[in-house]
């Protein structure tokens, strides 16, 4: 039983999870939603040391921590076919192998009834396209986890839209807008980062999530509240 799950949006290299922890000891479970590296003004040997010690967080935690993967992770792996915003080109081969070495750590979706948690989200187009070939499954985060463990390629940017807004593309690249509007399950409430906010937005069974280092997203005995760093809570939302 969970009656408090913390998700922590892109983390693009800073620490802030660590406060977010600290204050969060009762917590029956944490979801990052990916983003580890890419930054403009943290350095790649620190966006690297920060995700050392986020994998060591999840290896003290194994059945308390959820690691997502983000597009500005694929995108250091073999599997993906083009580079994007923040790609640091030198540290490459260190952060594609750390990727490797961690990949038994990592994973592309988070479920807990009818919340689901994904770096970008999953669309009913996007999700019907490529999961009938693995045929009837489980809960959605089951099946996208066995797609991405055998046909990682599946999660490329689908092209049709320069900025992935777009409902064929999938858990990493998807923007809200194309999202809201394709959603894989109505009744499903989707936790997503990708796309920066100001504060966290919510809005048809959506929560964007990606506004650190100032707020985070808790979900606490069936109540959504969003939390700044280093106050106390703003919002809620009954679940």
């Amino acid at each position: 039983m969970m009656n408090k799950v913390v998700f922590i949006g892109d983390m693009h290299g800073h620490d802030t999870w660590k406060q977010i922890v600290a204050d969060n000891k009762t917590a029956d479970h944490f979801v990052f939603v990916g983003d580890y590296f890419d930054a403009f003004v943290i350095t790649p040997a620190v966006q690297i040391y920060n995700f050392k010690e986020i994998i060591e967080f999840k290896e003290a935690n194994p059945d308390k921590v959820t690691l997502l993967i983000g597009n500005h992770d694929y995108h250091y792996t073999p599997y993906c076919t083009g580079k994007y915003g923040g790609y640091s080109v030198w540290h490459a081969a260190e952060i594609g192998e750390l990727l490797k070495a961690n990949a038994h750590n990592l994973q592309v979706a988070w479920q807990h009834e009818n919340i689901l948690a994904t770096h970008a989200g999953v669309s009913k187009t996007w999700y019907g396209e490529h999961v009938t070939k693995l045929g009837n499954m489980f809960e959605i985060a089951d099946t996208l986890n066995l797609l991405w463990s055998e046909r990682p390629d599946y999660f490329n940017h689908s092209g049709r839209n320069s900025f992935g807004n777009s409902p064929y593309d999938g858990p990493f690249w998807i923007r809200p807008e194309a999202l809201r509007s394709d959603l894989v399950d109505p009744d499903i409430i989707q936790i997503v980062g990708h796309t920066q906010r100001e504060t966290i937005s919510d809005a048809d069974n959506v929560f964007v999530i990606d506004a650190l280092p100032r707020e985070y997203l808790v979900l606490e005995d069936d109540e959504f509240i969003i939390k700044n760093v280093y106050s106390e809570p703003e919002y809620k939302w009954v679940n």
